[in-house]
């Protein structure tokens, strides 16, 4: 079994820290977890330290600028320091499922994993913005208002595809002027706000996925972060799309083995209920600026040659027949399988399984099924 730990970079988020070893999240044990704390904030870091010191976990305080790339730049030097061969990067307010835990587990003992893997068809948890008035009696506009309270603990939340892109016509035929320009009413600058977004989704449905606008590299090797070439960029939002495109490349060009893994079931949930730096950056999705330059630094890439419409290879995984992963919160199941259909000896159905299942485990599960020994 390769050495590896899951890396968790935590900045302000205290209640989001604490669910990677809680049993009714991500449950990691707290030897295999190592927390870098990336904040300007002395008393989290205090807060955090004596969490840590308290659950026996490793943990390390770095210099932060208050960039989320300088921050995940310093989890990787903390990663090189180290003595492990792969690593699980965590960004502190997401989580991994307990079945992304198992799985990441599970390949560190394979025999040769990848050096990286990139999710796609990911989920995101948000608050369920259609039922949250209908308790707290405020408008939208009023719950984003820093100076508003609320209790959030009841609010009803929801699964949503937070990276799905629709299909280019649609793009090019939608137009969020009128939705920019409401209030301020500031026409000019919602038309160049458009712009911007028209072409953030032509450039990541053509070099990240059809149907995803980011993909989260969530799993990478030594001889990934070796490479001084592999680290974040200064821009406030993107900084991740822009790693991973360098990782994508890497891949396609035979320099690494690089893998996309189907989030179906999840590994990751990207949480959305908290105020992170996209939602501060984008003031709460009214402020398109940081499209801009995030834009041009993806057409630096396009210009060098770094970018790559052709899919990256898909993660294949086996697993045991009875494995059957489960996983709520807050009473939504986050846990969805995939429905291979068969058709052989004249029976016809599905075999319902993670979609990264292997041929292997396919043929166990269906010959477990109808208890046969060959198909």
């Amino acid at each position: 079994m390769k050495k590896f730990k899951y890396y968790v970079l935590t900045t302000n988020d205290f209640k989001g820290l604490k669910r990677h070893i809680d049993p009714r999240f991500s449950n990691i044990p707290p030897k295999d977890l190592v927390v870098v704390i990336n904040t300007t904030s002395d008393q989290y870091v205090s807060m955090v330290s004596r969490f840590c010191k308290d659950q026996g976990i490793e943990y390390h305080v770095t210099e932060s600028d208050g960039t989320p790339g300088t921050g995940k730049n310093s989890l990787f030097e903390i990663f090189l320091e180290s003595d492990n061969d792969y690593m699980v990067q965590i960004d502190g307010d997401d989580f991994l499922t307990p079945h992304g835990v198992w799985l990441y587990k599970h390949l560190a003992q394979t025999k040769s994993p990848p050096d990286a893997v990139c999710l796609i068809s990911q989920i995101g948890l948000d608050y369920d913005w259609k039922e949250v008035p209908k308790i707290t009696g405020s408008f939208l506009n009023d719950l984003h208002d820093p100076t508003v309270r609320h209790d959030k603990a009841s609010w009803p939340r929801r699964i949503l595809s937070p990276f799905n892109a629709p299909d280019w016509d649609h793009i090019k035929n939608t137009s969020i002027v009128d939705y920019l320009s409401s209030g301020k009413k500031n026409i000019a600058r919602a038309k160049r706000f458009d712009k911007y977004n028209q072409e953030f989704y032509r450039l990541a449905t053509k070099y990240v996925d059809a149907n995803d606008t980011h993909s989260r590299i969530v799993w990478l090797s030594r001889k990934a972060v070796e490479n001084k070439d592999n680290r974040f960029c200064d821009l406030r939002i993107g900084e991740d799309t822009v790693f991973y495109y360098k990782i994508k490349h890497q891949g396609l060009t035979g320099q690494l083995d690089v893998r996309t893994n189907v989030e179906i079931p999840a590994t990751y949930v990207y949480d959305q209920t908290t105020a992170g730096m996209v939602s501060q950056v984008s003031g709460f999705g009214t402020d398109y600026n940081w499209m801009y330059k995030f834009n041009k630094r993806v057409r630096e890439l396009e210009k060098k040659g770094m970018l790559h419409t052709e899919n990256l290879p898909m993660l294949q995984v086996d697993y045991p027949y009875d494995y059957r992963p489960e996983f709520k919160v807050n009473e939504i199941d986050l846990i969805s399988l995939y429905d291979f259909p068969y058709e052989t000896y004249g029976l016809k159905g599905i075999i319902r399984a993670p979609a990264n299942s292997s041929e292997k485990t396919l043929v166990d599960r269906y010959n477990n099924q109808f208890k046969k020994v060959n198909i």
